[in-house]
């Protein structure tokens, strides 16, 4: 496997290396230049389609915990303007503030990295294509680059399909309801093999995911 991993490493960073209206940004830390220029972009999408995460429960979460602070933050321009952007958080992960029994759960992938906060800028046609192009790139880091051994998410219902597809599947029994989102959350776990095999099956059986004509639209 691990030569087969090599080879999917080399096919994603040849494919990526060919996208060249693209400038890929990260892992870059909060003091940079381009995080707080990426993090201007999450926050104008994100307080028009998710205002609860600047109420002041939230405000005040965030500053206890320097969630921003503490992660990666990654994007990707198109012709110069941000297209799509992510988070990653080490342990002391943002969804164990959020349900005791993800928190519970969480403390035993202490070697895994949260994904949150993936945005795309709504006004660009095939946003949901530069999402994809986003988490290849940041999966290409994180695996070979990185020491963490997996990733943890959670996401609605309706945006499972699209986590699923990078080999992240969803934790029996843990979805929950956020009052303050009014809505149900699933937790999902994908662990470093589970990722890159279904990665690896996508692109030998069904290469739309290295393909631009392949459009998701909003499905993040």
């Amino acid at each position: 496997m691990k030569l087969l991993y090599s080879l999917l490493f080399w096919i994603v960073g040849s494919f990526l290396k060919k996208q060249r209206s693209l400038e890929f940004i990260g892992p870059e830390n909060f003091d940079s230049l381009k995080t707080q220029e990426l993090i201007r972009f999450r926050d104008e999408i994100l307080i028009k389609s998710s205002p609860y995460l600047f109420n002041e429960s939230a405000k005040t979460l965030e500053a206890q915990e320097n969630f921003d602070r503490r992660s990666y933050h990654f994007g990707v321009k198109y012709k110069g303007q941000i297209a799509a952007y992510v988070r990653l958080t080490p342990s002391g992960f943002e969804l164990s503030s959020l349900g005791h029994t993800w928190s519970v759960v969480s403390k035993k992938y202490n070697n895994y990295i949260e994904f949150n906060r993936l945005v795309a800028d709504p006004r660009i046609p095939k946003r949901g294509y530069f999402g994809r192009l986003l988490l290849l790139y940041v999966g290409l880091w994180l695996f070979e680059k990185s020491h963490y051994q997996g990733i943890v998410a959670i996401c609605r219902p309706e945006r499972m399909n699209f986590l699923n597809s990078f080999g992240l599947s969803p934790v029996t029994g843990l979805t929950t309801y956020l009052p303050e989102r009014g809505e149900n959350y699933q937790l999902l776990l994908g662990s470093r093999r589970e990722i890159l095999t279904t990665i690896l099956k996508k692109y030998l059986t069904d290469n739309r995911m290295f393909n631009s004509v392949y459009r998701v639209g909003s499905n993040f």
